[in-house]
C-alpha cells in the first residue's frame, strides 16, 4: 500500500505548481524572433534540423484520433522485445534519446533516470514507490529502438474523449510511452502506481474535469510531485551522482526474473 509521503514530498509539490503553465510548451510556437545573435551563438545545421524534426514529431502527436490509439492497442497486443530481464530493460535506456525533449536534449533515459534520483534523494522524497516509478517510468520509450514513429512514442499527452464525466478510467488519452509500458507492467504493479505509470505524461492541470475521487486523490498525492521531479530534475549537462548499478537488487525484488515485453 502506498504510504504517505505528503510532507516529504512538499517543497516538490510546489515546484510541480510553476509547471503548471507548462501545458507541453515544447508544442508552443516560438517566440517572436530576436535581432540576430553574434556568430558564435548560432545554431548549427545539425541543431536547427533537429529542431525541425522535433517540431514535426509533436505536430504528428497532437494529430493523434481514437482510431489511431485502437490501432496502436492492437499493435502491441502481442510481445515486441519478447522475455526479457527487467534489468536488461533499465541498461537499454541508456541507448535512448528523446530527441523531442528540449530540456534533456541529448542526454540519454537512463541518465535522466538517475537525475530524477537524485532530485528525489535531494528533496528527502526517495520512497520505494517513486523509486521505482522513476526507474520504469519511460521503459515505453524503448520503442523508439523499433521502427515506431516517434510521434507514437515520446511527448505530453492530453485526452481524446470529451469531459462528459468523472473518472479518468472512462476515457481515453493519447498513445505513447505511458501506455505501452501500462500494458506491459500493470501486471506487476499496485493499482496506484498503474494510474501513476499510464497518466504521467499528462499535465497536471490537464487532469481537471476528468478525475473523480479516486484520480484526485492520486493527483495530489503521487502526480503532481512525480510530474516536478520528472521535468525540473532535467539537465543536458549534469552528471548524476546516483550509480544504477545500486538498483539492480530492488529491481530483482519488485519484477520475477524475466517479463514480456
Amino acid at each position: 500500500m502506498i504510504h504517505s509521503i505528503a510532507r516529504r514530498i512538499r517543497a516538490s509539490t510546489q515546484r510541480a505548481a510553476r509547471l503548471a503553465n507548462l501545458d507541453d510548451s515544447r508544442s508552443q510556437p516560438e517566440a517572436a524572433a530576436s535581432p540576430p545573435a553574434p556568430d558564435h551563438q548560432l545554431r548549427s545545421s545539425a541543431e536547427i534540423e533537429q529542431e525541425r524534426s522535433a517540431s514535426a514529431i509533436i505536430a504528428r502527436h497532437d494529430q493523434q484520433t481514437l482510431d489511431d490509439v485502437a490501432r496502436l492497442n492492437a499493435k502491441y497486443a502481442e510481445p515486441v522485445f519478447g522475455s526479457v530481464r527487467p534489468w536488461d530493460l533499465v541498461l537499454m535506456l541508456s541507448r535512448v534519446v528523446d530527441t523531442t525533449d528540449r530540456l534533456l536534449g541529448n542526454a540519454s533515459q537512463l541518465t535522466h533516470v538517475l537525475q530524477i534520483i537524485d532530485e528525489m534523494k535531494a528533496q528527502g522524497a526517495l520512497t520505494d514507490e517513486f523509486l521505482l516509478m522513476a526507474i520504469i517510468h519511460d521503459w515505453g520509450k524503448l520503442l523508439l529502438l523499433t521502427d515506431e514513429d516517434p510521434a507514437n512514442v515520446v511527448c505530453m499527452n492530453r485526452f481524446l474523449t470529451p469531459a462528459d464525466r468523472k473518472g479518468m478510467k472512462h476515457h481515453v488519452p493519447q498513445w505513447n510511452h505511458d501506455e505501452f509500458a501500462y500494458m506491459r507492467l500493470k501486471d506487476y504493479l499496485p493499482a496506484e502506481l498503474q494510474w501513476l505509470l499510464r497518466y504521467h505524461s499528462i499535465p497536471p492541470q490537464r487532469l481537471h474535469g476528468y478525475m473523480d475521487e479516486f484520480d484526485a486523490r492520486l493527483s495530489r498525492s503521487l502526480h503532481t510531485a512525480f510530474f516536478a521531479f520528472d521535468h525540473e530534475s532535467k539537465s543536458p549537462t549534469r552528471h548524476p551522482q546516483s550509480k544504477f548499478n545500486d538498483y539492480n537488487g530492488f529491481i530483482e525484488c519488485v519484477f520475477p526474473a524475466e517479463i514480456i515485453f
